[in-house]
């Protein structure tokens, strides 16, 4: 495949572009990209980042309801790290939190109708309800963090940090492990 250079000093430059990649090859490095990302564990779960030494589990959306909403299955990769009742307790409280922040009261509706009439200038001073509930998430994840996976060699990503997709959860290596959370 050619293309033409327009070169104001030289009007007739051409140069050769070529695009012959070896299907094969882009095929091989596919796979081995899922299978690093994968690992060959099922679910929402992924393996070992042998890059940092840090295993990390996902809870994934489920997109049963129009908001935000994650599964509370306990992924197989934290079973044994966890007391699977705190688990579900800590990602069904994540989730009322997007369903307060989603749900139209008329406060909301009366919030909306004077920011349209100002022009969207009180939204200088003025925090949306969404804005409010997910600073109150930030603040219940940092604190279940410190009281609840802390201890057990865990770390709980936020969600606003991986675009509302999924949860991580970080497994640091070396950590105590089911029995630092059963005495809390």
């Amino acid at each position: 495949m050619s293309f033409e250079k327009k070169d104001y000093h030289k009007p007739n430059d051409t140069f050769e572009v070529s695009t012959s990649v070896n299907d094969s090859d882009a095929n091989k490095e596919t796979e081995e990209v899922i299978t690093a990302i994968t690992a060959g564990v099922p679910g929402n779960q992924v393996g070992a980042d042998s890059s940092e030494n840090v295993s990390r589990a996902f809870v994934t959306r489920t997109y049963e309801r129009p908001y935000v909403q994650f599964s509370t299955d306990l992924p197989a990769l934290l079973a044994g790290k966890i007391v699977p009742h705190d688990f579900k307790s800590v990602i069904a409280r994540i989730n009322t939190y997007f369903e307060a922040a989603e749900s139209f009261t008329s406060e909301v509706g009366w919030t909306n109708l004077s920011w349209c009439l100002c022009g969207y200038f009180c939204a200088l001073f003025y925090r949306s309800k969404y804005e409010m509930c997910m600073a109150q998430m930030s603040d219940f994840v940092e604190e279940r963090n410190k009281k609840l996976f802390q201890p057990a060699g865990m770390k709980l990503i936020n969600p606003l940090q991986r675009g509302l997709r999924i949860i991580e959860i970080e497994i640091l290596p070396g950590l105590p492990q089911f029995n630092a959370i059963a005495e809390l």
